[in-house]
């Protein structure tokens, strides 16, 4: 893992410590400062990029947005499938991510939420079906979130046809996990899909599920809509 001090981070070390198949085998720190925090932590920690990538099968980035175009060269050269993690993503970072899928398997994910995978895809088909209606997205994130819109308010937008205008709006303040909300607005009627979460734990156990469906899956990009499918399919015996 990289980011294992962060708040993502620290959630996703308390559930690997609690997963019966997962292992936390070995963090990125950015120091030797940094690695004797961590390693006084109990997480295991090294700052060398190439040595923390060949001790482990699966690599999760929680860190800001502009580790992954550092680090996904080095996941191609240990030939490891990569968690991006990370939100605010621009143009070097996704050149990166596209040159690491001709050779590993890259999941990337604005939000880790199972529900926010599936308010995406009810976004989908309420748009296709009112394609007439104005469409608002609202976040509202604790007083520390840094960017706003939220990456996961961008990625709802980003499902909708290209050239299908939408306004965002950002509220920052308390200690909210994390809450989004979709309007459609029509004349006369007005549509909200809303989604909400309580803490950390949320996301940490989507982390966890996306890495196992890292472990099998073939070089290519992927986001939680595949790991809801693959899912899917398992439970109708597929």
């Amino acid at each position: 893992m990289v980011g294992a001090s962060g708040r993502l981070g620290t959630a996703v070390c308390a559930a690997l410590a609690a997963h019966p198949t997962l292992q936390l085998a070995r963090c990125l720190a950015r120091d030797a400062a940094a690695q004797r925090l961590l390693d006084v932590a109990g997480l295991p920690a090294t700052c060398e990029p190439s040595a923390w990538a060949e001790a482990c099968d699966l690599l999760i980035d929680c860190s800001a947005p502009a580790a992954c175009a550092r680090l996904l060269p080095v996941a191609v050269r240990a030939r490891r499938p990569y968690l991006v993690a990370s939100t605010g993503l621009g143009a070097l970072e996704r050149e990166a991510i596209a040159a690491a899928t001709q050779q590993v398997a890259v999941l990337v994910a604005a939000n880790l939420s199972a529900g926010v995978a599936v308010l995406a895809r009810l976004l989908q088909q309420a748009a296709a079906a009112l394609p007439e209606f104005d469409v608002q997205v609202l976040d509202l994130h604790h007083r520390h979130k840094r960017d706003a819109p939220s990456g996961t308010a961008l990625a709802l937008g980003a499902v909708l046809p290209a050239g299908r205008a939408v306004d965002y709006a950002a509220l920052r303040g308390g200690d909210v996990a994390g809450e989004h909300t979709v309007y459609l607005c029509g004349p006369g009627e007005r549509l909200e899909l809303t989604h909400r979460s309580s803490g950390s734990a949320l996301f940490a156990h989507g982390a966890l599920r996306a890495l196992q469906f890292l472990r099998t899956a073939p070089p290519g990009l992927y986001g939680m809509d595949d790991v809801l499918r693959q899912r899917a399919d398992h439970a109708d015996g597929g």
